[in-house]
C-alpha cells in the first residue's frame, strides 16, 4: 500500500513538471488498475485543493471550485483510494 503525497496528485492532475509526469501517472495507474492499494490522509486533499485554487503567482493554479473538485474527485473516488481522517493520520506514517 503506498501512501500519496499532494506532489503525486498535482503532477498526475496538471502534468506540468515532465519528469515527475511519468512516475506519477504509472502510480495512479496501477491504482485505476487495480494492482495497488493507496492511502491519501485527508490534509493531503485540502492542499491539492488549496494549491489548485490559489491565485497567488508561483504558488497555485489558479483554478475555479468548480474544476479543482472536477480534477479531483476521480481520483478521490477511485476504488482502491482510502482516505484517513484526523484521528488515523499518525498511524498511516507507521504502514
Amino acid at each position: 500500500m503506498k501512501l500519496i503525497d499532494t506532489n503525486v496528485i498535482l503532477r498526475y492532475l496538471m502534468g506540468d513538471v515532465p519528469k515527475q509526469l511519468a512516475a506519477a501517472r504509472e502510480v495512479i495507474q496501477r491504482i485505476i488498475r487495480g494492482e495497488e492499494d493507496a492511502i491519501i490522509l485527508h490534509n493531503v486533499g485540502h492542499e491539492v485543493c488549496y494549491l489548485l485554487t490559489a491565485s497567488t503567482p508561483g504558488v497555485g493554479y489558479n483554478l475555479t471550485h468548480m474544476d479543482a473538485r472536477n480534477r479531483l474527485l476521480p481520483i478521490l473516488n477511485l476504488e482502491h483510494i482510502h482516505i484517513l481522517p484526523d484521528k488515523q493520520s499518525n498511524r498511516a506514517f507507521l504502514i
